[in-house]
């Protein structure tokens, strides 16, 4: 090793001169070479500035480092805590649920106001298409009916569609050709949605809702009723939440929250209250502790008696049977009504005149006339109708079951009386029933009604855990 030190500062003649190997020498040049750039880098002087700078570079870094390691641990964790939990943030949310908004068109006899789920994000409704065949099953929808998810009436008469006309339906013949396609809602989930999925949840809790202060009969007795607010507290249970309470019973064990009546709504002259708001007896609500619920898809709200017993009424939905034009005295324009009359009896403590119904899914059983369709759109007006009276089809019974509403009509500032529709007078005169031709109607009308005055209207605060999408903003400018 020294010797092929002390080799490569000598020349390759010199080498030679002293008998070293061919090989040897072919090294040693290579070696000698190298180590005079070598020499001269080092005597070059931007190669020294260059040295320089990086030696500098070290000695601040060094002196960065003694910086750190002279902070006091207080700090340091400080700062750390700062870096994790300023982050995130608790974000509170509102809820605002109607009772009204829950699929009351639907065939559950159990959903009312009182008990019925919340869903959210929920699928919506779309717009398929549907062929039309030469040989179809059914006529083509009206709107009423594709915004149903409906197709139209059987063909039993015939159709036209574009100027052509197709004979009825024959189930013995196939379908044939595609003559067209016909634009049908397709239904979603029928139930209260929300557009928003609330994760990360750090608490729940029920602010207050508002109920009708309704009167129901005792035990069926022709003339005793009672308060729905006589009780003195209801207990709210959602059944996707648990343990918030410890009780002395199961049902209170499994209420989200017990409230009471904290104001009412008065009518004159009675002063009955007409809606009645209740609010949670305490300040305890559902929190998730130590980690906030992942996410929650929904909510089954149950309203309960002290006892455990659903509240209900009667029926806040009712199927229509008919309808039909009525006068108590046809030499007064002013009593000329439509009546409503439902498949099923109801209670006067529940329907009561000036409250406003909402008609969906209705169709006249006539559909014969143009004028038919105007009909069905003015039931299903999305501003409902308010409640003149009711009647009974039977004197002698207890419940009711017919409804009056005004006709399509409005009021003439010029000579001071009502003006009724001119097609509404046409579809009257040539398709309408009256009191006298409604027990020769065999084929009924279809739709449901609901009384928007029974109602409920629930108010919840979901606290979620966030982002702070301040502070990473702040950070990222600072870096």
């Amino acid at each position: 090793m020294h010797n092929s030190q002390q080799n490569f500062r000598l020349t390759p003649q010199q080498l030679a001169h002293r008998g070293v190997y061919t090989q040897d020498i072919e090294r040693a040049r290579i070696l000698y070479q190298q180590h005079n750039q070598h020499r001269n880098m080092r005597l070059d002087p931007r190669y020294l500035a260059e040295q320089q700078s990086k030696m500098q570079e070290q000695e601040e870094d060094e002196s960065d480092t003694e910086s750190d390691d002279s902070e006091t641990e207080p700090e340091k964790s400080s700062r750390s805590s700062r870096s994790t939990t300023e982050t995130y943030q608790d974000i509170s949310h509102m809820l605002l649920i109607s009772s009204l908004d829950r699929n009351w068109i639907g065939n559950d006899p159990n959903e009312t106001q009182y008990n019925f789920q919340i869903k959210f994000s929920p699928t919506s409704d779309g717009l398929i298409s549907l062929p039309l065949y030469e040989n179809n099953p059914t006529i083509p929808a009206t709107i009423t009916q594709a915004n149903n998810g409906l197709r139209g009436d059987p063909n039993n008469s015939g159709w036209s569609l574009n100027g052509v006309t197709y004979q009825a339906y024959r189930a013995d013949q196939p379908f044939g050709q595609i003559v067209g396609y016909e634009k049908i809602v397709e239904q979603g989930q029928k139930c209260v949605g929300l557009r928003n999925v609330y994760k990360n949840i750090v608490s729940i809790e029920l602010v207050s809702f508002l109920t009708p202060g309704l009167k129901q009969p005792v035990d069926y007795h022709s003339s005793l009723t009672h308060l729905l607010i006589s009780d003195p507290y209801y207990l709210v249970e959602i059944d996707e939440i648990n343990n918030v309470y410890d009780g002395s019973s199961r049902d209170l064990s499994n209420a989200f929250s017990v409230v009471v009546p904290a104001a009412s709504m008065y009518t004159s002259p009675n002063l009955i209250a007409r809606h009645v708001e209740y609010k949670p007896v305490d300040d305890w609500f559902k929190k998730f502790y130590p980690s906030p619920l992942s996410s929650l898809t929904n909510m089954t709200i149950k309203v309960k008696t002290p006892l455990g017993k659903v509240l209900t009424n009667l029926n806040d939905t009712i199927d229509i049977k008919f309808v039909y034009n009525y006068s108590s005295d046809i030499s007064d324009e002013r009593n000329e009504v439509i009546v409503i009359q439902t498949s099923k009896f109801f209670s006067s403590n529940e329907y009561q005149p000036t409250d406003t119904i909402l008609i969906k899914g209705y169709y006249h059983h006539n559909t014969s006339s143009p004028e038919s369709q105007m009909f069905n759109d003015f039931m299903n007006r999305s501003e409902g109708h308010s409640i003149l009276a009711l009647s009974c089809s039977d004197d002698s019974l207890f419940l009711q079951n017919r409804i009056h509403i005004a006709r399509p009509a409005t009021l003439n500032i010029n000579t001071g009386g009502l003006s009724e529709l001119s097609w509404y007078t046409t579809y009257k005169n040539d398709e309408m029933d009256t009191v006298e031709t409604i027990d020769s109607i065999t084929t009924y009308d279809t739709g449901r009604l609901i009384n928007l005055d029974m109602q409920n209207l629930y108010c919840f605060k979901i606290t979620t855990r966030e982002k702070n999408m301040n502070l990473l903003s702040a950070q990222s400018e600072r870096v």
